[in-house]
């Protein structure tokens, strides 16, 4: 499973980094550092501002009738995320019905946290779909026309 998952995700269609300020409102007061739970949270929150911002995000699919649905979640926490700017890679690697997310927080060319997402899309009974081409399309037409750091 681990090496079918790695498999997936080594040939991104679409790739992009994106610069990410850290604020004091996300640093636990206890730990001093952003929670997990919190990072997961940027990670999501990022993804789907990328998506959105190149046409190819929840919008897209609901035009389609389609809705994403987490099948796995898998994150290796590396170092801590302090306060101050960062950068998050994002790669989107696609199968005929699965999407799959390769994110990372990175600091000063470090991995702070590495994650992979895969989704399937599911139709209003919840029935897994085919991805639409469209969707491919635009990842395709994204990843020629933008630059890898913004």
């Amino acid at each position: 499973m681990r090496r079918e998952r790695e498999q997936r995700s080594q040939n991104p269609i679409f790739e992009k980094r994106v610069k990410v300020t850290i604020g004091p409102e996300l640093i636990d007061p206890i730990f001093s550092h952003v929670d997990n739970l919190d990072q997961l949270k940027l990670l999501q929150d990022t993804r789907k501002r990328v998506m959105n911002e190149h046409g190819f995000g929840l919008q897209m699919l609901q035009e389609h009738d389609l809705l994403p649905f987490l099948i796995e979640n898998h994150s290796q926490h590396k170092g801590q995320v302090l306060p101050g700017e960062v950068e998050i890679q994002i790669g989107i690697t696609t199968s005929l019905s699965r999407i799959i997310f390769h994110q990372q927080i990175i600091k000063d060319n470090n991995v702070l946290v590495d994650t992979q997402c895969e989704y399937i899309l599911v139709n209003d009974k919840g029935r897994p779909q085919r991805i639409p081409k469209e969707f491919v399309e635009r990842l395709h037409t994204a990843a020629l026309g933008h630059s890898s750091t913004s």
